[in-house]
Order: structure tokens, then C-alpha cells, then sequence
């Protein structure tokens, strides 16, 4: 199957999906400018090593993710282990 836009139904829907995109960056703009009216949070230190706490965790719990699937590949017998 082509994806070269020769039939009608796939030139409709990509004129649908950038008239949703448009529209969506329309409203993320106003949104963005009326944010910008309001102060934001001070940065503290505290508030940095807490949002690092946080990205390290997230960054751990990633981890375990792959390696779990790591684990259950080569136990499912689905990947070779590496030389």
C-alpha cells in the first residue's frame, strides 16, 4: 500500500490531522501567554534537589523497566545474549 497521497480519503485525513495541529498550537499559544502573566515558584535549593530526587527516580525506575525486560527476552528465549 502507497502512502503518496494519491487517494482521496489519506489527502483528507492529513488535511484533518494539520487542521487539529494548528488549532492545538493556537490554544497552546494563548494558553502559554496568559501563564506568562502570572510569577511563577521562587527556585530555591530545596526545590531543585527535590526535582532531582525526582528525575533520579524516574531515571531508576526506567531502568528497572529494561532490564526486567532484558531479563524476560532472554529467558523467553526471544533475543540472543550479546558475545
Amino acid at each position: 500500500m502507497r502512502c503518496d497521497g494519491s487517494c482521496p480519503s489519506e489527502r483528507w485525513s492529513s488535511f484533518c490531522r494539520s487542521l487539529v495541529a494548528h488549532t492545538g498550537w493556537h490554544w497552546m499559544s494563548e494558553r502559554c501567554s496568559t501563564l506568562r502573566q502570572f510569577p511563577g515558584p521562587p527556585w530555591t535549593r530545596g526545590a531543585l534537589a527535590n526535582g532531582l530526587r525526582w528525575l533520579m527516580a524516574a531515571l531508576a525506575a526506567a531502568l528497572a523497566v529494561w532490564a526486567a525486560d532484558r531479563f524476560v527476552r532472554r529467558w523467553m528465549g526471544t533475543e540472543e545474549a550479546p558475545p
